[in-house]
């Protein structure tokens, strides 16, 4: 009995990944199309497949997944500086952190509309709403420099975010 349990986990594991679906060429198409031209090809090519809603999933599904992940990423980077200003007693980084915070507000409400747009197939709306949200990003990293490697992180993942809503705007 004993060698069963062991061996039934194993066979689902396995009969599981054998199963499951592999990506339509026409995905996979405007995966590649999208990923090759961002910053960050891998944090893309993992983002998009690891949520793929379904593998036969077209341009504006794609789109609509990267907008409500970049939603998602810029609304949990803002929560990050509104902890690290709680906890921070040196005032200079307190500040930046706090600076980096509202930065990350105005992105939360660049995406809110982005996504809004993409949800509703209004792509160039969309598009103008993404190149808003480059700058506070950029100017939270030119503020910070490289003083903490996870914001250099989560900012360099923003900008991966943006580009790839960009580059599915234009190919729609």
């Amino acid at each position: 009995m004993n060698k069963f349990c062991c061996i039934v986990p194993f066979f689902l594991v396995v009969t599981s990944y054998l199963i499951t679906p592999s990506l339509s060429d026409q995905t996979q198409d405007f995966i590649s199309q999208i990923c090759r031209t961002v910053s960050d090809p891998g944090f893309c090519f993992d983002q998009l497949n690891k949520n793929l809603p379904s593998p036969q999933t077209d341009l504006p599904g794609l789109t609509r997944l990267t907008t409500g992940l970049a939603l998602a990423f810029a609304r949990d980077t803002e929560t990050f500086f509104q902890r690290v200003k709680e906890h921070e007693e040196n005032a200079g980084l307190k500040k930046l952190y706090e600076f980096c915070e509202s930065k990350y507000h105005s992105v939360v409400g660049f995406m809110q509309g982005a996504n809004y747009d993409a949800d509703r197939a209004d792509f160039v709306s969309m598009v103008n709403l993404l190149q808003l949200c480059g700058p506070p990003v950029i100017e939270c990293q030119t503020a910070l420099g490289d003083i903490i490697y996870a914001v250099r992180s989560k900012n360099a993942h923003m900008r991966t975010f943006i580009s790839m809503g960009l580059k599915e705007g234009t190919l729609l």
